[in-house]
């Protein structure tokens, strides 16, 4: 009762929270929010919930200050005090997003103190609840909070208009967190487009349906103003043949899912695929899904619905949302939801993914010749080498062996005397199964070895031509031809670069200059002895590129764009 007493004096009220222990409380709120990010997302959410058409954040990182508010319906004393007494079990109606009460908590533990004031729309009067966390950690019994009546604060919708020492706002109901957490980790904030992309992730559905604008205002420690106003967007990218599935224990899984769009670089900029329930708006990212189910997907799956190709939702019937929010619960229902996306993948998405990986892969390829092109020109128009270009203008080329598109089961050698140049023994790769990289296609052993070119860049200043083709021989990694360099993009020393086009620009460029020494040298024993070495060298410059600090300096990635 004194400490009853002592939260009175510092307000009208008190109000009663459905906790045992203040420390029990605290902790079960972190457990469910435990960044402050997270808390944010749950503000948010609420004033969705509230039926909002405006919702704003302000994050202050000097004054270590949040603000979260909305022009919603707003929350009565009545209605408030039943929502603290039900915190912990489910209170909402299946139209509302979140269904799990504690939301509305969700600052404490990571802010010394934060208050809620609102006043629900038909009233006048403004409420407001402090929420002070050393104070609930030290109640032992039963856990209340103070509340007072805010009298200076009047709507803009109030009849009664301004008078002296009142302030009128906008908003219906207002969160202010104090002095959030030092903890930088708990703390940490994207920025404010980042920021709205969380919110806009997983609730676009209500956030749509009653058109909402989201103001983001967050002022860095040193006082700059980084802002993203707006709405949210459907999806725009296009759209896939509606799809369902129906199975025993899952019911019926929705597949509203788009093809997403790219950008003027080539690059797929759709909002990703989401998870959820058929009735209930909110959603969660595929990724975060996929994580929480310790590899029951194929690495297929995996890849596509985290790829950037698709867009959209996929809901289930009767797998249900688990109280964290980011799974569901464990059981029959949820395996049966598993499996209807593994069989959409392969009934749908498959064909879908694989043409879309040929045309971002034929795209980088070309991107690659052309960078390869400008390093070579720049490289050969020096006068220091002006020797090395005039034998390649003249196609004077020494003991190669031509490859061709249509050779039959004509396999590319290295290693010999009248090999074409090529380099490269496969080993100390860590893909060399063909389980990733550009191609995931399957060769079954019977099939002709494949010489399929992707894409090929032109140099009429050089006379060469550089072709990036499949050709499924681990012993060729390169080639040459009369006037054109070869690249193997299904060799596994190539595809363990390729995680990282600025890797896969240098590997080329060191191809390149060893083929083109190497065909300009004149033939003889001198000329086999450096091809040998430079054959022998592929694997330790390999390495090098991928694991080696000094070719991975963050000035080489800035000035490549990366």
């Amino acid at each position: 009762m004194d400490e009853i007493k002592e939260l009175t004096e510092h307000g009208d009220g008190v109000s009663r929270v459905k906790a045992p222990v203040g420390r029990m409380l605290v902790k079960t709120i972190n457990d469910q929010y435990p960044t402050l990010l997270e808390a944010l997302l749950e503000l948010v959410q609420n004033g969705i919930d509230a039926n909002a058409s405006s919702i704003a954040v302000l994050v202050d990182k000097k004054k270590r200050s949040l603000i979260v508010c909305d022009d919603g319906d707003g929350v009565s004393k009545a209605k408030y005090e039943a929502a603290l007494l039900s915190v912990m079990s489910s209170n909402k109606t299946r139209d509302k997003i979140g269904q799990f009460g504690m939301g509305m908590l969700s600052p404490v533990a990571k802010c010394a103190w934060h208050t809620l004031t609102s006043c629900a729309k038909g009233s006048t009067t403004f409420l407001e609840w402090s929420f002070d966390t050393r104070e609930i950690e030290r109640q032992l019994d039963e856990v209340y909070v103070p509340h007072r009546e805010r009298t200076d604060l009047r709507s803009v919708q109030d009849p009664r208009g301004k008078e002296g020492g009142v302030h009128i706002v906008e908003w219906q109901t207002l969160v202010e967190v104090h002095k959030y957490t030092t903890d930088r980790f708990v703390s940490r904030l994207p920025s404010a487009q980042g920021v709205f992309d969380q919110i806009v992730g997983k609730y676009r559905e209500k956030l749509l349906e009653n058109n909402v604008k989201l103001a983001i205002t967050i002022l860095t420690e040193r006082g700059e103003r980084d802002v993203k106003m707006g709405y949210a967007e459907p999806y725009n990218g296009r759209r896939l043949p509606a799809f369902t599935i129906k199975g025993p224990d899952a019911g019926t899984t929705y597949f509203n899912l788009y093809l997403a769009r790219k950008n003027e670089k080539g690059a797929f900029v759709g909002q990703g695929v989401s998870i959820g329930e058929a009735d209930n708006a909110y959603r969660f990212p595929f990724k975060m899904f996929e994580r929480s189910l310790d590899r029951v997907f194929t690495r297929d799956v995996v890849d596509a619905l985290n790829s950037g190709v698709f867009e959209g939702d996929i809901l289930t019937e009767r797998a249900k949302l688990h109280s964290n929010r980011k799974s569901f619960v464990h059981g029959d229902s949820l395996l049966g939801f598993c499996e209807a996306i593994e069989e959409w993948y392969e009934k749908v998405g498959k064909e879908h993914y694989d043409a879309a990986v040929d045309a971002r892969a034929e795209e980088r390829y070309k991107e690659l010749g052309e960078d390869l092109k400008r390093t070579l020109e720049g490289f050969l128009s020096n006068p220091s080498y002006a020797d090395l270009l005039k034998p390649l203008m003249n196609g004077v080329v020494v003991g190669v062996r031509p490859v061709h598109q249509d050779d039959g089961d004509h396999r590319m050698s290295h290693g010999s005397s009248d090999s074409d140049g090529s380099g490269g023994s496969g080993g100390g790769s860590s893909d060399s199964d063909g389980s990733g990289g550009a191609s995931r296609r399957r060769r079954d052993s019977s099939d002709p070895p494949k010489r399929r070119s992707r894409a090929k860049v032109q140099s009429r200043k050089l006379g060469l031509e550089f072709d990036y083709r499949e050709i499924y021989d681990e012993k060729v990694l390169w080639a040459y031809e009369p006037g054109v360099i070869i690249f193997n993009t299904l060799h596994s020393q190539w595809r363990a670069c390729e995680k990282s086009l600025r890797r896969q620009r240098q590997l080329q460029e060191l191809i390149s200059i060893k083929a083109i020494m190497l065909q300009v040298m004149p033939e003889g024993e001198w000329r086999d002895h450096a091809q040998l070495f430079a054959q022998e060298m592929i694997d330790p410059i390999i390495y090098l590129l991928l694991n080696s600090p000094n070719f991975q300096q963050t000035s080489l990635r800035k000035g490549r764009g990366e």
